[in-house]
């Protein structure tokens, strides 16, 4: 596990961002120039598709000391998450040899799970998760799971949560210390940025950006993660318009502003 108070900035995937690459940068090449400018990444294609383990060490050894990366699970280890005796032991071993060699460079976040469809109370979060942690060891998790306004359910989630040590993916909650930080378990903190739902003032090229106020809100939510003693990874992404880069570029800038070291 990373050292608690570390604090990771990215985006979801490398590839498509556009006006981030210098001319002519090769599809092989980009990987390395992201982690020069970030430092971290969320890979989402491990949702579709497996990657064998030689693919993933290629990762490790394409970025510097100090990049993370997270890991989204499989789309059929995510329906587990609503199916539990579903699970299969094949599926989590794969899963840890796909990790295995960013555990051993030191470069792994965490794996990312999504929670399949709506919550509803006749769901047993706890064996759910109870499930996972078994199958997935002592690799860390990170899961997301739909808004639910069933106070009695979000209690149930939270002391789930804490009992398996899985960490709560988090979407732009409010820049408040009990909205960051409700009930969560361990020391991981996951948060993942929706892009604007507007263009700000300037955008001139049809992509959308975050507002200087929305940039320093979201700092402040990874900052109150951060001196909580959590290793907090945080992730922009969103729809194809959304400029994902360049939140995370002014992101980092505004907390090495406030004196918080990323990376």
């Amino acid at each position: 596990m990373s050292p608690r108070g570390r604090v990771i900035v990215g985006t979801a995937n490398w590839n498509d961002l556009r006006g981030f690459y210098s001319r002519g940068t090769k599809q092989s090449e980009k990987l390395a120039a992201y982690a020069a400018r970030l430092s971290g990444v969320e890979v989402n294609a491990t949702f579709f598709r497996m990657q064998q383990p030689e693919t993933v060490a290629g990762w490790a050894d394409q970025t510097p000391d100090g990049f993370m990366l997270s890991l989204k699970a499989h789309r059929f280890i995510s329906s587990w998450l609503r199916h539990p005796d579903k699970a299969e032991p094949q599926g989590f071993a794969r899963h840890a040899a796909m990790a295995q060699p960013l555990v051993d460079a030191g470069k792994f976040v965490a794996y990312l799970l999504q929670f399949p469809g709506k919550l509803s109370a006749e769901i047993d979060v706890d064996r759910s998760l109870g499930v996972l942690r078994e199958g997935f060891g002592e690799l860390p998790l990170a899961v997301e799971l739909p808004d639910t306004p069933d106070a009695e359910l979000r209690a149930r989630i939270d002391e789930a949560m804490r009992t398996h040590n899985v960490a709560h993916v988090r979407h732009d909650p409010p820049a408040s210390d009990e909205a960051a930080w409700p009930k969560d378990a361990g020391d991981l903190a996951y948060f993942r940025f929706r892009g604007p739902a507007v263009a700000s003032s300037g955008a001139n090229d049809g992509r959308l950006r975050y507002s200087d106020a929305q940039i320093r809100e979201r700092a402040t939510i990874v900052q109150q993660a951060s001196e909580a003693g959590r290793m907090t990874m945080a992730v922009c992404y969103g729809k194809k318009d959304v400029d994902t880069a360049d939140a995370a570029l002014r992101l980092t800038a505004e907390l090495e502003r406030r004196g918080i070291s990323v990376g």
